[in-house]
């Protein structure tokens, strides 16, 4: 198999993102289909619950949406400008696989909004967050302990734009709810794993993850993916 930057499985199949290629396998290994240059930098794959598809996200601000019938891409599309292109924010599928949340760039470099998309034709229903200039949102996800969402963000200095005030939120579908805050390196410990975690904790991913700097000495790269971590444990 190739060097995959990602690669994840549900009950049925398995996804490997190199970047450029996409890779669909059976559980036995064998490979069903491969997907070249439908985006560059398309590194972070989601199967959607309920519903034989998956996407991929891209670094350049692109989804593909491939079809596990089919064995196609049924939809590309950009959610942000290519001025505003470069992220790795969060994003996830509702439980039941009827809608789709991403974190998306906003007006400038620091700004984040919510984009929410239906999954039948994947088109944006609602923007949030999009007047809030001051906050910052990096990630999302769903917890089936509480089956509630909660999100990973911080809040800027009004003043000096310097991120302030970092915290752990659950959001409701319309704002968010009761708020915890936590320190800057809980948030970028946070943020390193939830990353790594849309790898499937591939080496690859590894190796290029914030965990290999000093002040994370003491995560083992060998046995974080065992440590399921949810952001509601830090509330």
């Amino acid at each position: 198999m190739p060097d995959f930057w990602s690669y994840i499985k549900n009950e049925k199949y398995a996804v490997g993102c190199t970047g450029q290629t996409t890779y669909v396998y059976d559980l036995a290994g064998n490979e069903l289909a491969k997907f070249r240059k439908d985006m560059l930098y398309a590194y972070y794959p989601a199967f959607c619950p309920h519903k034989n598809l998956f996407i991929v996200k891209s670094n350049e601000g692109r989804f593909c949406v491939y079809s596990l019938d089919s064995m196609s891409l049924i939809k590309k599309f950009r959610f942000c400008s290519e001025s505003k292109a470069a992220t790795e924010d969060g994003y996830c599928f509702s439980p039941d696989g009827e809608w789709f949340f991403n974190i998306e760039p906003g007006e400038d470099e620091f700004q984040r909004s919510l984009g929410i998309y239906d999954t039948e034709t994947f088109t944006r229903q609602r923007v949030l967050f999009w007047e809030d200039k001051r906050m910052v949102l990096n990630e999302i996800e769903y917890d089936p302990r509480k089956e509630k969402y909660f999100v990973l963000g911080y809040m800027r200095d009004p003043e000096t734009g310097v991120a302030s005030v970092f915290f752990v939120a659950e959001f409701t579908g319309d704002g968010l709810g009761e708020k915890t805050v936590i320190s800057i390196d809980t948030h970028w410990f946070l943020q390193d794993y939830k990353n790594l975690e849309r790898t499937g904790f591939t080496q690859k991913a590894k190796n290029w993850s914030g965990f290999v700097y000093d002040k994370y000495n003491t995560v083992d790269l060998n046995t974080i993916q065992d440590q399921k971590i949810y952001l509601s444990d830090y509330m």
